[in-house]
């Protein structure tokens, strides 16, 4: 069964809770991880913890180079026509479309970007 193949990548799924098996239906706010994330994440930590996109030593490079190679995976998976289609953020909702809002804005005004919204991938942390 596909749903029993599936618990078994979420180690918290692995819990009882009130002597039953957790079921966990709310993403709203906390979204479980398989532990496929949740090493990649460690191993991000332990070997390549930096500011993407804003230093120019070895480890910030890494990072950057381990975050645009995310995006094109994800662009790939998702058809999207370009890597900068996807955006990744960590933001509530309000922040978001406030700095999206101003991202966009930016943009047009230098003319960096030509997508519109309808292309505009988002993938909400």
């Amino acid at each position: 069964m596909i749903s029993k193949t599936i618990r078994e990548d979420f180690p918290i799924l692995k819990r009882e809770v009130n002597d039953e098996v957790l079921v966990y239906l709310d993403n709203a706010a906390t979204t479980q991880k398989p532990s496929q994330v949740v090493e990649a994440v460690e191993k991000f930590y332990a070997t390549h913890n930096a500011n993407i996109h804003r230093g120019v030593h070895t480890l910030a490079q890494e990072a950057t180079d381990l975050y645009e190679a995310a995006r094109a995976k994800v662009g790939k998976f998702i058809n999207a026509s370009s890597a900068k289609e996807v955006l990744f953020y960590a933001w509530n909702d309000n922040q978001f479309k406030t700095g999206l809002h101003k991202d966009l804005h930016r943009a047009a005004s230098k003319k960096e970007t030509k997508f519109g919204l309808a292309r505009l991938s988002i993938i909400r942390m």
